[in-house]
Formats: structure tokens, sequence, C-alpha cells
């Protein structure tokens, strides 16, 4: 037996919950109308599988190190693999039998004239609750490897949210199914009658199947990542190889659902895109479908990675020696996100019309002019998260840039808006409607220059600061011997 399972299993069910979690849970089923039954059961599973689930699998590890007792745990003889597994559903197995007794509840209790089948939720349910938990374990693992971290256990719900909210953001089969679910409570007939398209083939009739297939590999990818997360606690060295792979996995994915919005781009007379050829034709939509994730990629691997300026160096280092696998070894994700998105960003140049309408005015876009500022509105932001990294008090710097970019995107655009400075408030936020609402079009080309000077502004104050940084490093005097 798993010894990490075993030792959890002593801590975590105990008498008292064995006992309390069936009688709370079948006697709410029992006391309720017959009617709630199936109610109880389904919020008794997210309550206890999804929320106190993905709390004890984040909070497990930073736990540990609060006790002291994570140091010797990962350097001890177990593998990675049976660390992973060992510590995810040792830490979880509370909340998963109180899930399990109230899917047995939902089970027996029934949807009665429902299109989708009782099995077929309880698959999409675990599948939701073990990708959660394995995504919020990972992501507490990349967290305590940030100074402090661990020994705030305010940190904890933070993470949890980050676990939450960027999840539900990339995984687009449990939004789907989810939206899927409510339509039968409105539907006229017997069946459902939808149109989704995944590279041009129509999966409406075998939707739930393709969500259920969607969302199990989305589960492996989960795992893999917190194996590959594990193995770094344990001073192993992964190649960035992997984390590659699921990013095109991704947008190879999300790509395929461009059909469902593309015929309404070249139907539209408003917007009256002309294209270089077919292939570009072809190409465009999905390379837009794209970049939201791209993007979202970007913020999530800057804010939930480690900056350490040492790992900085040692990848300048090796760069500047050609040692090229050393500099793969030690390349971070966000940067590959980064080089990744200005890769689609390219090809969304070549593939799109010069001119696109996108404006409530229907004036005409520059596209080039356009994207190439979303790309340096982004640099600057990297800039931003980087500068933070850098500062000598570092040990909250992401938290502090998520407050800057709040600033800079809600908080200061809002404000000028109020006094009226639309157009100083366009150059912070772009998407400023006052602007674009406007009968003559925003100089875009002003827009862009500003975006090129935020950007440079940060990347200067990074140098600066990575200067200050290594400075203070090499003049402080050397340990002092025994």
């Amino acid at each position: 037996m798993n010894p990490e399972l075993q030792r959890y299993a002593w801590l975590e069910l105990s008498v008292q919950r064995l006992i309390l979690l069936p009688l709370v849970l079948i006697g709410l089923a029992i006391a309720l109308p017959k009617q709630a039954t199936s109610f109880v059961g389904l919020f008794g599973f997210l309550t206890l599988g999804v929320m106190w689930g993905v709390r004890a699998a984040f909070g497990a590890i930073p736990k540990e190190v609060t006790d002291r007792t994570w140091d010797w745990q990962r350097m001890s003889a177990l593998s990675p693999w049976t660390m992973a597994w060992g510590k995810l559903l040792g830490s979880t197995l509370a909340p998963w039998y109180g899930a399990l007794i109230s899917l047995g509840i939902f089970a027996l209790a029934g949807l009665k004239n429902s299109p989708i089948s009782i099995g077929q939720i309880i698959l999409f349910l675990v599948g939701v609750a073990v990708s959660l938990q394995a995504f919020a374990m990972m992501v507490s693992l990349q967290l305590i490897r940030q100074p402090g971290f661990g020994q705030k256990p305010g940190n904890r719900w933070l993470g949890v949210a980050v676990s939450l909210f960027f999840f539900f953001a990339l995984v687009v089969p449990a939004s789907v199914l989810l939206t899927e679910a409510i339509r039968h409570f409105f539907r006229k007939g017997n069946t459902l009658e939808i149109n989704v398209y995944w590279y041009q083939i129509n999966i409406g009739k075998h939707l739930i199947n393709f969500t259920l297939l969607s969302l199990y590999l989305f589960v492996g990818w989960s795992l893999l990542g917190l194996y590959r997360s594990m193995r770094i606690q344990q001073q192993y060295t992964n190649s960035p190889l992997i984390w590659l792979l699921f990013v095109l996995y991704l947008l190879t994915y999300a790509a395929g659902f461009a059909y469902n919005w593309e015929r309404f781009l070249f139907q539209n007379p408003l917007m009256a895109p002309e294209f270089g050829g077919p292939l570009q034709q072809q190409l465009f939509p999905k390379f837009v479908t794209c970049m939201p994730l791209a993007i979202g990629l970007v913020y999530l691997t800057m804010l939930i990675e480690p900056k350490d300026p040492v790992g900085f160096r040692k990848l300048l280092q090796a760069a500047k020696e050609r040692r090229i696998l050393d500099f793969f070894v030690h390349i971070p994700a966000w940067f590959i996100n980064v080089a990744l998105f200005l890769l689609l960003l390219v090809l969304t140049l070549w593939a799109a019309p010069q001119f696109l309408k996108l404006t409530p005015q229907g004036y005409n876009i520059n596209l080039t002019i356009f994207l190439w500022t979303i790309f340096f509105f982004i640099l600057r932001d990297v800039s931003l998260i980087l500068w933070n990294a850098l500062s000598p008090s570092s040990k909250n710097s992401d938290f502090i840039s998520i407050i800057y970019l709040f600033l800079l995107y809600l908080i200061f655009p809002n404000i000028l808006n109020q006094l009226q400075f639309h157009d100083l408030s366009f150059y912070i936020m772009p998407l400023n409607y006052h602007v674009l609402s406007r009968s003559t079009p925003p100089n875009f080309l002003t827009l862009l220059f500003s975006a090129i000077l935020q950007s440079a502004l940060f990347l200067a104050l990074c140098g600066i600061r990575w200067k200050q940084h290594f400075a203070k490093a090499e003049a402080a005097p050397p340990p002092a011997e025994d």
C-alpha cells in the first residue's frame, strides 16, 4: 500500500467523520421532499468533492511546509509518481468519502426526463473533481517554490481561487456540458437540437460523449502536470518538451471550435474581409480563436511560476556558452508561452486580411497595428511582473503584480473616463467604449507607439533592478569561516 495513502487514512478518516458524513447526507435525503433528493446528492458532491476536495488538495503541501515535515518527505525514497498520487488521493480521502455517498444518493434519486444519463453526469462530475484537485495540488507545488508562501494560511484560499478560475477558463468542454445540461430544462420535445462544430464536424448529436472524452484527456494532462511538479520538488530535472506539447495540444483543440463563428465572419457583409488566398481564409479564424488562450497561458505561468534571478542567470550563461541542452532544461514555461504567442501573432498576421471592421461604428482597423499593439501591452505586463519579482522584498511579488494589473486595466482607466479624459484612458486600456464608439476612428498608430514606450519603460526598469540585484549579491561579504 502507498505509504502516503496509508498515513492520510489514519489522519483523515476518523471515526467521527466515518459516522457523521453518511448520517448527515442520508438524513437530509430522507428528511427533505422526494423531489429534492437528487439535489441533495448533487449539492453534496459539489460541496464535498469539489470545494472541500480542492481546498484539501491545495492545502496539503503548504501544511507540510508549515509543519516543517515537507523537506524530509520529498527527500524520501518514494518515487515522484508514488508521492504524487499518494498525496492527491490521501489528502482528499475524507472529501471523497462524503462525495461518493452523495453520488450514491444522486444515482438512486435519478433525473426525470433528462436527455443526459445518470452515468454520464457521474462521469462528468468525477472527472471535474479529479482534474480540479490535481490542478490545485500542482499549483500549490509551484507556489511553495516562492519564498514564504507555505507559511501563510491565507495564501491557500488565494491559490484555490486561482486554480478554479484558470481551470474553468481553460477547460472548454466543462462549460459546454454545463450549458447542455441546463438546456434540457427549457427544451421543446424529447430531444436536444444543437449544432456544435469541431473542425467542421457536427458533434451536436454526440456532444456529451465528446465532452467526456475531452474532459478525461484533461484529467490525464492534470495528473501529468502534478507528476512533473512533484519531480521538481524531489530535485529531478524536467524537459520543457512536455509543456510545449501540452500548449500545442490546447491550441489545436481550441482551434477546432473556430468553425462555429467563422461562418459569421465570412457571411457578414459589414466585415467584408479580403484574404490573400483560400489557405489564409481557412487558418485566420483558427489563429484568432487560439489568441485568448495563448494570452491566458502567458499570464497564468507568469503568476504561478517562480521567477528566480539565479535561474535566469543560469539560463543566460547557458545561452552565452552555447550549451543548448542546459538552456532548454532551464527555460521557464512562461518564456515558451511568450515565444509561442509571438509565433501565433506572426502567423495570424500572415493569414489576416489587411483591414477588418470590428468596431460599433464599422470603420476599418489595421490588423497589423492592432495585433502588435496587443503584443507590446503583454510585453509591458510581463516586464511589470518580472520587475516586481526582482524586488529586494519579493515575498509577495505576484500578489503585488496582480494589484498593479488591476489598477492598470480597471481602476485608472475608469477614473480617467469619469474625468472625461477618454483619450488618455485609451492609451492605458485600449478596449475603451467611449473612444471606439466615436464616428471617427482613433489613432491606432499612436496607441502602438504608446504600448512600445510603456513596454520599453518597464524593460528598462527590469534591467536596472537586475543590475542592482546582482551588484548587491557580488558586494556582499563572504560567509565567515568556523
